[in-house]
């Protein structure tokens, strides 16, 4: 993004961090440490109190925390937010897999000041760049957001290698990308695995989770670790017929974006907004969120024995990457979202 804005002619473009080392700088009472939510909240607080901000004509904010928290120290300026979840969309599934009452109770105090804080200056915000359906219904239904001040935007993706065909008589190549390996679902891919995928299946499991130390892989299971980019794990793709993404809390996948992005389709929980970069039995296939390793398992073999289905997955999911996730598409959103935050600047195309 910081890219497709300083490449406008004409646009000049400064940036404020924030990283670990405010975290140290302005750091929350302890207290307010059991949360990442009300930590968050002071350290930007405190940040952008006491640093001088640049003169601008228009501001872009990457999270809605970070813009609720840093607007009251700004001009009253123009401004626009990319985000991937609200605060009322994730505490809905954070909720949702919370086990304990001390969890949930967290949940609910956090929240109440996540929402005393955005509701607060939200009237503020006059532009939304979301990456899906998902945040944005919340946005409109949650938070009165008129729909036509939302944009529902995809991080380009950089074409891949094309997978090949499976070699004849060779197992069905299954691949799973993900460093929190359980709340990504690999405990449930796992299951099902053993159970029922081990006898016609090979599996790749991309991660580095220290978590997988501990375990003991089947037969016909290949752990990679130390790849931290996605630059290093792009070329893996290529090689495997169907993506594994059975994740319990999510917000956007890119796994499954750069895997479409090789012809590679994936099957994914229906979680937050994943199932924007799935078309149930088109690109791929969305399970119920609460499906268990048997309803995995049976997915995968009847895709193993459908040849056709697949390459038609396949082919479909290549093309939705081609069109949905391109560059292009990306930098006319951009200008779009510039030239309504600054009507008198010639975006131009």
């Amino acid at each position: 993004m910081l890219g497709v804005l300083r490449a406008m002619p004409g646009l000049s473009v400064e940036v404020i961090p924030l990283g670990s080392e405010d975290f140290r700088r302005y750091p929350a009472p302890k207290l307010l440490r059991v949360s990442n939510t009300l930590e968050s909240a002071v350290v930007v607080s405190r940040k952008f109190r006491h640093t001088p901000i640049p003169p601008h004509d228009a501001a872009i904010f990457v999270s809605l925390d970070l813009a609720a928290h840093a607007l009251p120290y700004m001009p009253a300026t123009p401004c626009a937010v990319v985000t991937d979840a609200t605060p009322a969309s994730m505490r809905r599934l954070q909720m949702a897999k919370a086990t304990s009452l001390k969890r949930r109770a967290l949940l609910q105090a956090s929240g109440y000041w996540q929402e005393r804080w955005l509701r607060k200056t939200i009237h503020r915000m006059d532009r939304f760049l979301l990456y899906s359906t998902w945040c944005r219904d919340s946005l409109v239904n949650d938070y009165g957001v008129p729909a036509e001040r939302c944009k529902v935007i995809m991080t380009p993706k950089a074409p891949l290698p094309l997978r090949p065909s499976t070699p004849p008589g060779s197992p069905f190549r299954l691949l799973f990308v993900g460093n929190d390996f359980l709340r990504k679902g690999g405990d449930l891919m796992m299951d099902a695995f053993s159970r029922r995928l081990a006898a016609c299946c090979s599996l790749t499991i991309v991660s580095n989770d220290p978590y997988l130390r501990g375990l003991s892989l089947p037969a016909g299971v290949r752990w990679i670790s130390g790849l931290t980019t996605a630059e290093a794990v792009a070329p893996l793709y290529a090689g495997h017929d169907l993506l594994l993404y059975p994740s319990r809390l999510d917000m956007f996948s890119h796994v499954i974006a750069e895997a479409a992005m090789a012809g590679v389709p994936s099957f994914t929980s229906d979680v937050g907004g994943v199932r924007d970069l799935v078309q149930h039995r088109v690109t791929g296939e969305v399970l119920p969120l609460s499906a268990g390793a048997d309803a995995w398992a049976a997915a995968v073999l009847d895709l193993v024995n459908d040849p056709v289905r697949h390459a038609a997955y396949a082919r479909a999911a290549l093309a939705f990457a081609r069109d949905a996730l391109s560059m292009e598409k990306f930098e006319s959103v951009m200008r779009e979202t510039v030239g309504a935050l600054l009507p008198q600047f010639p975006v131009g195309a």
